[in-house]
């Protein structure tokens, strides 16, 4: 009786860039599904990479635009103390330089941004008793953040674009997603501090972040949510504690 050859295993093939960047594409309008290929192969380099080239195009387009010496007699003005012309020229130079530094440093930030949250959400499944390593819930952290900080980052370098200059102290008005951008000038900056996280981008962002703990995470939906409300209402509480001392 002659021997039954072996079955010689198939080895999977390794997925492609173009998958990956398809993913990306995915989390528009079936996040469910990437976050399940994920949670098997997890991956973080498109969205992030994608976030921090748009950002720092977003900011050479938006940085030519501040009118620096507006928004330094602003400032002052809000503060009270006389200043002289010699003042204001100093200030508005520091200013510049401070805005050409801020312009290739704030995409930077966006890693390390992402490797906070990511953190924070892995200590909250851990307390609810999740095992799920660090690299799976940034992968998952990454994709989830990818879509509405797109958006929102689109929709206020169009607006900015319509306009030959901005004042600092507009930007956080010119999309009008959150309560803050609907609140009039004289409002009490507790009620800015707190209506600034009302927004309709942070809604769609912690929507993803639930699905993300749930299928990455491999919790229940209400203690995916649990996490997120906690982890975002003790941001809430630091920012309105900021605005009382400051």
């Amino acid at each position: 009786m002659e021997p039954q050859p072996q079955p010689v295993p198939v080895q999977p093939m390794p997925e492609s860039p173009t998958n990956r960047l398809g993913q990306v594409v995915r989390m528009f309008y079936e996040p469910s599904a990437v976050f399940r290929e994920l949670a098997h192969r997890p991956s973080w380099v498109w969205p992030v990479l994608i976030l921090v080239v748009f950002s720092l195009a977003s900011q050479l387009v938006i940085a030519p635009r501040i009118d620096m010496e507006g928004t330094i007699r602003e400032q002052m003005a809000k503060s009270g103390r006389p200043v002289t012309e010699e003042q204001l020229e100093q200030a508005v130079a520091v200013g510049g330089k401070f805005a050409k530094l801020t312009m290739y440093t704030t995409p930077l930030m966006i890693p390390i941004m992402f490797l906070i949250l990511a953190g924070l959400y892995t200590l909250g499944l851990r307390l609810v008793g999740g095992d799920t390593a660090f690299g799976k819930v940034f992968s998952g952290i990454s994709h989830a953040l990818l879509p509405p900080s797109l958006v929102s980052g689109a929709l206020m370098l169009v607006v900015a674009l319509q306009r030959d200059s901005l004042l600092a102290s507009e930007f956080p008005h010119l999309v009008k997603s959150s309560v803050a951008s609907w609140l009039g000038p004289d409002a009490h900056r507790v009620l800015v501090a707190a209506g600034s996280v009302l927004d309709v981008f942070n809604l769609w962002q912690w929507v993803l972040v639930v699905l993300a703990l749930q299928i990455i995470g491999k919790v229940k939906r209400g203690q995916a949510i649990g996490i997120v409300v906690v982890l975002w209402g003790l941001y809430t509480l630091g920012k309105v504690g900021l605005a009382l001392l400051f």
